[in-house]
């Protein structure tokens, strides 16, 4: 369902909290009804299981004396629009927002508090290379990261359901963000995603059988080390084995780019433990390359020197230095990524097929390059004799076109999604093996995370047989 087909309605669930709350003679016993309830409040709609009906509520806290404005943050609505402003129930300090929406729907949501927010005009430089936001869009996505910096980002008091992105497990105290979680009743099941506790506990033991170690890369001992922007640098990289890892045998690669992100927010190592014991995928070596928080949109950019790096250098550390028995057939080994990594992902694979055989995109970056550009690329690098299995997903609400001004200041305003299907098609043109889907959810972690293990599956089954 697109953001055009949304619509508000009418709540009943909404209708019985307001008439209890409007009851309440005193502070205390509002504080009372509001701490009693559950959202946000899920409804079939004229017993059709297609759609449910989601009402969203936010306190004003305190009591408010003045008009509060209050907005929903998530990939159901359009950011910062009337259809995602809540609607203050007159006489009350609640506000409310009711959608419509599909019943296999799993996406992340908060509320934005634009009260006394003053927003800041910010200057951002063209880029030399990568193309820049623009126009209103640039506008909004100045004021949400203000909004962030002055903690206007709110959760959902009522709904236990959340996400937590931590930066390291370990440092469980110190997450650097927190969604709540919307997950409607046909929502796909998610496999072999553990809890937090349990994650931890893995890791733990993943970590005292040496199986998933942590390692600093330093650009000095790379192709990399005449280049001004890697001077002196370092970069994460972990490496998980599976529990019967024997040296003397051969084990298909997954390389996962954005490592940390597949190792805090989606936990890649637990999940491949699952499957593996379950005989769901065979023993693989899995590595994890970390990001630069400076430089990864231009790392990940198409960039030749970072995809050359990848070929002539990483792959060679992992097989030489560490001596891990990866194997050298190109159909078993796999990369995978997310967003801006998964545009990156796709880009090494294309240009190396007969190392790469396979490429795993979340949402990817698609948008970002001129289509017409993108078109040339695939039809350019594309190779019939070495066939690419090419997987490929975004989100039916990753429809908000982005808009971006290039540095020869052209300008495109073209969504995700459609990027990717645009993408899907070129591929399809000059006779690639990919497939598409489009999963029901936005552009998070949430909806990813469930992605993978099925994907996985569907390659070595292709694979393998």
């Amino acid at each position: 369902m697109s953001n055009s087909q949304l619509k508000l309605t009418e709540s009943k669930q909404l209708n019985e909290f307001i008439e209890n709350y409007s009851k309440a003679a005193t502070e205390e016993e509002k504080d009372e009804v509001w701490e009693g309830v559950t959202t946000p409040f899920i409804e079939v709609i004229n017993n059709n299981d297609i759609n449910q009906m989601v009402t969203f509520i936010y306190r004003a806290d305190p009591p408010d004396v003045k008009p509060v404005n209050i907005y929903l943050y998530s990939a159901v609505v359009p950011l910062f629009s009337e259809q995602s402003k809540l609607l203050k129930v007159p006489e009350t300090d609640i506000y409310y927002l009711s959608l419509v929406l599909p019943s296999s729907l799993r996406t992340t949501y908060s509320f934005l508090n634009l009260t006394d927010t003053q927003i800041k005009d910010e200057n951002i430089p063209a880029d030399p290379v990568i193309p820049t936001l623009t126009g209103d869009f640039k506008k909004k996505h100045i004021l949400l990261s203000q909004l962030y910096a002055n903690n206007k980002v709110e959760t959902d008091p009522h709904n236990k359901k959340k996400i937590v992105y931590y930066i390291d497990f370990e440092l469980e105290d110190k997450p650097f963000g927190v969604e709540s979680i919307l997950e409607l009743p046909s929502a796909p099941k998610q496999l072999y995603i553990p809890t937090i506790e349990q994650i931890k506990d893995e890791r733990n033991t993943l970590k005292s059988e040496k199986r998933f170690t942590e390692h600093l890369l330093n650009f000095s001992d790379t192709s990399l080390k005449t280049q001004k922007d890697y001077l002196n640098q370092d970069r994460k990289y972990w490496i998980y084995l599976p529990k019967d890892y024997d040296s003397k045998q051969q084990y298909p690669l997954i390389l996962f780019l954005d490592g940390s992100y597949f190792i805090e927010s989606i936990p890649i190592p637990s999940i491949l433990e699952r499957m593996i014991n379950q005989n769901e995928i065979p023993s693989s070596i899995a590595v994890f390359l970390d990001c630069s928080s400076e430089r990864r949109q231009h790392e990940y950019y198409c960039d030749a020197q970072f995809t050359q790096f990848i070929i002539t250098d990483f792959i060679p550390i992992l097989r030489e230095k560490h001596s891990l028995s990866i194997t050298h057939d190109a159909s078993l080994t796999t990369i995978v990524g997310l967003s801006a990594s998964g545009l990156a992902a796709f880009y090494v694979a294309l240009r190396y097929p007969n190392i790469f055989g396979n490429v795993i995109t979340y949402s990817a970056s698609f948008q970002d390059r001129k289509q017409s550009e993108l078109k040339k690329l695939i039809g350019a690098y594309i190779n019939k004799q070495i066939k690419i299995h090419f997987i490929m997903k975004a989100g039916s609400f990753e429809t908000q076109p982005i808009a971006l001004q290039f540095p020869d200041n052209s300008k495109q305003n073209l969504s995700v999604d459609e990027a990717n299907k645009n993408a899907y098609s070129y591929l399809i043109q000059y006779g690639a093996n990919a497939t598409f889907h489009e999963f029901v959810g936005g552009h998070n972690f949430v909806c990813w995370r469930g992605l993978i293990s099925e994907d996985l599956k569907h390659i070595y089954a292709e694979r393998l047989n």
